[in-house]
């Protein structure tokens, strides 16, 4: 079982590297959870499959010949918020990898239920839909719970990859109850599950709590060496007032951020908005503008 990564990505690296067997190790195990891609594998359609190994691996191999285990943080973060946008949609008997945060705070377990919809009114999941191949003009469940499924599996393997490789480089806490990349997975789903919400219509989370959760992965890419140690420091005790439609405000930065190419954030807010939330909105940008520069 991923037999090709060893043999046409990896070869000869993973009997040196201890970064690349443990790498190629987390894959193959999260792989024999995987029924649609190793149907692929099976039936050789898993040429795009290989195409995101290689491209990974080459992402691990970036950061080794650089000697900067922090380097690996902005490819990590990148396939967990994909992942957290997969896994607040699906069935959480179903997940793949850590399940038990659907259970947490702020996340409703309750979306699979309005995947059609979420699929037609998400922004960025209209995007996900239109650019794959052969995905239908109309939606239906069918359609939308194997993209789901196919999503999830495809990045449960690329979080595995690069949680060991990041493990194994020692960007981690020892004690695993102090590590941050579940507090990361977690703040993610939870920013997803709030922007479903308001795709569809549906109440969201009040923005005073969601907020430090919008912020976490802020501190994870600028570098902190215990970035779970700096976010409890920074929110000991949130109890900013800020209205919930500013969540919008906080939801549009993590756009900006994660999709540098769409429009910026003052193109994204109307001039009603602008007018209405005023100086909320300027303190609530050059706060997380802050947490950037620190």
């Amino acid at each position: 079982m991923l037999s090709f990564i060893r043999d046409k990505i990896v070869g000869a690296a993973v009997s040196k590297s201890p970064v690349h067997k443990k790498a190629l190790e987390a894959g193959r195990k999260t792989l024999t959870k995987c029924t649609v891609i190793k149907t692929l594998i099976k039936l050789g359609r898993d040429k795009g499959v290989q195409a995101n190994i290689t491209e990974w691996f080459e992402k691990i191999n970036s950061v080794i010949k650089n000697k900067n285990p922090i380097l690996l943080r902005e490819p990590f973060v990148t396939i967990a918020s994909q992942l957290a946008d997969f896994m607040v949609l699906e069935d959480p008997k179903k997940l793949i990898l850590y399940p038990k945060i659907m259970k947490q705070d702020c996340i409703s377990g309750k979306l699979r239920k309005h995947i059609v919809e979420i699929g037609k009114k998400d922004s960025q999941m209209k995007k996900d839909i239109y650019g794959t191949r052969n995905s239908p003009d109309i939606l239906d469940k069918e359609y939308m719970s194997g993209f789901i499924r196919s999503k999830i599996e495809l990045l449960s393997i690329a979080y595995s990859i690069f949680n060991a490789a990041r493990i194994e480089l020692k960007d981690c806490n020892p004690n695993e109850k102090r590590d941050w990349h579940l507090p990361l997975l977690h703040s993610l789903c939870v920013v997803s599950e709030n922007r479903y919400q308001r795709s569809i219509g549906k109440k969201t989370i009040k923005s005073n709590i969601v907020l430090p959760y919008a912020t976490f992965f802020h501190i994870v890419l600028n570098g902190e060496r215990e970035p779970l140690l700096i976010f409890k420091d920074k929110f000991p005790d949130w109890t900013a007032s800020y209205q919930p439609h500013l969540m919008l405000i906080v939801q549009l930065r993590n756009d900006r951020l994660a999709h540098p190419t769409s429009t910026n954030l003052e193109e994204e807010l109307t001039d009603r908005e602008r007018i209405s939330y005023g100086n909320s909105c300027d303190k609530l940008i050059r706060h997380l503008e802050n947490m950037e520069q620190k």
